[in-house]
């Protein structure tokens, strides 16, 4: 389960029933919508205790409905690397219109649109070069 753009951990005692070493653990405060909640954070939702693992969490802990967030967002990169994916597919097919076109006009708007498109690969390969030395860096 997700909770905002980090993940949250429910802290139900059926969990801490198995361990030994348990402690008491307690619970700062209700979560609150209007709070933006840092990691290590524990709150009080609906009658039990969450804990963010996440470097800022601010969707409603337990909620399914808003796990898809989490799953698109939780890397800087894979977004970029989708949009890669589709650019590098649109170029192929793209290629493979070209090498079926007969007319001239066929051929020159095909070429041109494979131009705008090749540019449009490049930036987005540079990018991903540079994202991946700037999160390699930090």
């Amino acid at each position: 389960m997700c909770w905002g753009d980090g993940k949250e951990v429910s802290l139900s005692r059926q969990s801490f029933s198995s361990c030994d070493w348990c402690v008491f653990i307690s619970v700062c405060c209700s979560w609150s919508p209007s709070k933006v909640w840092p990691v290590d954070a524990i709150v009080q939702w609906n009658g039990e205790s969450f804990k963010a693992e996440g470097p800022h969490n601010v969707a409603i802990p337990c909620d399914s409905s808003q796990e898809c967030f989490y799953l698109v967002f939780n890397s800087r990169l894979q977004v970029h690397s989708w949009l890669l994916a589709m650019e590098c597919v649109l170029v192929a097919f793209e290629i493979m219109v070209l090498l079926r076109s007969f007319f001239w006009f066929q051929i020159m708007n095909m070429s041109v649109f494979l131009s705008f498109n090749y540019f449009i690969l490049y930036k987005l390969l540079y990018n991903r070069l540079l994202y991946r030395k700037v999160t390699w860096l930090t």
